[in-house]
């Protein structure tokens, strides 16, 4: 499909690369306040339930088929904003935009940032954005690197950026708590 118009809002069109980058940052903050809300709300739970294990929200008593029909009806309407953002962009929709290079990018930068945060995802999208450009020394080696990188990734970070930097936190918190527990009690001891 070709010959898509430029977007136009308010009778102001989009042209330049600075006024698209301003409306994907707003339309992004907008979405992951969005998934951050429903990530809080009942549904949220049960979404990330289902996500988890199956059988075990079934036994809480979690609709599995809603569930899932309500997380497809949300992904899909994220898509399509996408999609019509992409399609005024570009000023086409072609398959040739969506590669298996950019599948694989997608659950990357997901599986990099972390599945759990949404802010993981930003940083996922940044970093393996980045990564090309950081690697261009390498040339023909950089999809060796980036396998490799991956399987490392999905070793060692099975919870990506953001699980890796939630439980360092989590840890040092224990650190601090069991420090400051020794000091009261070697306080109370010293009376």
């Amino acid at each position: 499909m070709y010959d898509v118009r430029k977007l136009e809002v308010f009778g102001f069109t989009f042209t330049d690369y600075k006024a698209w980058f301003y409306l994907l940052a707003a339309v992004g903050l907008l979405c992951a306040v969005l998934v951050e809300r429903i990530r809080k709300t009942a549904l949220g739970r049960g979404l990330a339930s289902v996500r988890d294990n199956e059988i075990t929200a079934q036994s809480f008593g979690i609709n599995i088929y809603m569930t899932k029909i309500i997380a497809f009806t949300i992904s899909s309407g994220l898509a399509a904003v996408g999609g019509v953002l992409i399609a005024h962009m570009n000023g086409m929709v072609s398959q040739a935009l969506f590669t298996f290079n950019t599948a694989t990018n997608f659950v990357v930068m997901i599986m990099l940032g972390g599945v759990n945060s949404t802010a993981g995802a930003f940083i996922g999208t940044l970093l393996v954005t980045m990564l090309p450009e950081w690697l261009r020394p390498l040339k023909e080696f950089q999809l060796i690197f980036f396998g490799v990188m991956l399987v490392l990734l999905m070793r060692y970070m099975p919870m990506g950026i953001a699980g890796m930097t939630d439980s360092f936190y989590k840890k040092m918190v224990r650190a601090f708590r069991v420090k400051n527990g020794q000091k009261a009690a070697q306080g109370k001891d010293g009376m």
